[in-house]
């Protein structure tokens, strides 16, 4: 939810260390950015599109997963013990 991407102490706790916002910008999405994570060393990276059903995020799907790939292949940047989550920050949850 919107409320939990804003929680950084929260996603510390959860363990988070790298969030992938596919919801960047200042319309319809959810407007966090590097700045706003870094105080807490999580790592962001930023898809600027619009949190709308009729956006095409298809054309932002390799470069995300270059992205995911690029952290886990880097030990000293992934997880100890690397745990899978989903999360769906969205106005509308």
């Amino acid at each position: 939810s919107r409320e939990i991407a804003r929680d950084r102490h929260r996603l510390k706790a959860m363990g988070i260390t790298h969030i992938l916002n596919a919801a960047e910008g200042e319309r319809n999405s959810v407007n966090t950015g590097e700045q706003f994570y870094s105080r807490c060393q999580i790592q962001y990276y930023g898809i600027t599109a619009e949190d709308i059903p009729s956006f095409d995020l298809s054309q932002h799907f390799y470069s995300s997963a270059d992205v995911i790939e690029s952290i886990l292949r880097k030990p000293e940047s992934a997880p100890s013990s690397p745990q899978y989550f989903t999360l769906r920050f969205s106005k509308r949850l």
